[in-house]
């Protein structure tokens, strides 16, 4: 028996509202940093691994700037990331600085982060074993050089905002995205980004809360859009529930 040509659209549009229910059920994940810290311009020996982080220039012309890592190993292999945002709270800026735009990079080699504080100073502690450092990715060990001091990343950005005083920033937009789904494909890859502020101007550097910072709220956060990833088979589904409306319009026009 020929379906009719009501049934044959009733048919297509229901298999295309259940395709795209499938393909927009999204779900929201927050993550707090694995691992941050700062590298400080003014030494090879000098780390933030469990204090601030801080970014930006000193009244000296020495850099600073924050590194931040997180784990995406809870994150299901049937699920790919469509939008995502970083936040970070800052909490001192100079007096009179003016706004200037902070951005990320992905980084491109591993990183430490030990116990070392230099607390309120921003000035940079004793670096201990296995710290980042401006000159080494694992302070105390001889093999484990930046390949350029300062950090090994990407020379583009992967996103960058405008920071002006105290409050809370930011980052989002399509590289972000892109870094994350290609450390969910290669995880062995995912060394987290770099944030890289306004480094020619003098006392633009900015001191933010950490993962170790509490209250909880402070600390930085990463947020998700988690989408599941269509299988084959939903695309053929797709494919016949189109041809089967496209067949009901036709056989309303050629009554």
């Amino acid at each position: 028996m020929t379906a009719s040509p009501g049934s044959a659209r009733a048919l297509a549009l229901g298999a295309l509202l259940s395709i795209g229910a499938t393909l927009s059920h999204a779900e929201t994940l927050v993550l707090a940093p694995s691992e941050d810290t700062t590298i400080f311009a003014d030494g090879g020996d000098l780390a933030g691994g469990a204090g601030d982080l801080y970014f930006g220039n000193t009244a000296n012309s020495l850099p600073r700037r924050a590194l931040l890592r997180f784990d995406l190993s809870t994150i299901d292999p049937a699920f790919r990331i469509t939008d995502a945002s970083l936040q970070i709270v800052v909490s001192r800026v100079a007096s009179g600085a003016p706004s200037r735009p902070v951005a990320l990079h992905r980084v491109s080699a591993s990183w430490g982060a030990a116990g070392s504080n230099p607390g309120s100073s921003g000035g940079g502690d004793q670096a201990l074993a296995g710290d980042a450092t401006w000159t080494t990715r694992f302070f105390g060990q001889s093999d484990a050089a930046w390949a350029e001091p300062g950090g090994d990343f990407e020379a583009s950005e992967s996103a960058s905002t405008e920071f002006g005083g105290t409050g809370t920033y930011a980052w989002s937009g399509s590289g972000l995205v892109a870094d994350l789904n290609a450390w969910l494909a290669a995880p062995s890859t995912n060394f987290g980004w770099i944030v890289i502020g306004d480094e020619v101007s003098s006392r633009s550097a900015r001191r933010a809360y950490s993962v170790e910072s509490d209250p909880a709220f402070l600390r930085p956060e990463l947020t998700l859009t988690l989408a599941p990833i269509p299988e084959p088979s939903t695309y053929a589904m797709f494919g016949i529930g189109a041809l089967l409306l496209a067949f009901g319009v036709h056989a309303r026009r050629g009554r």
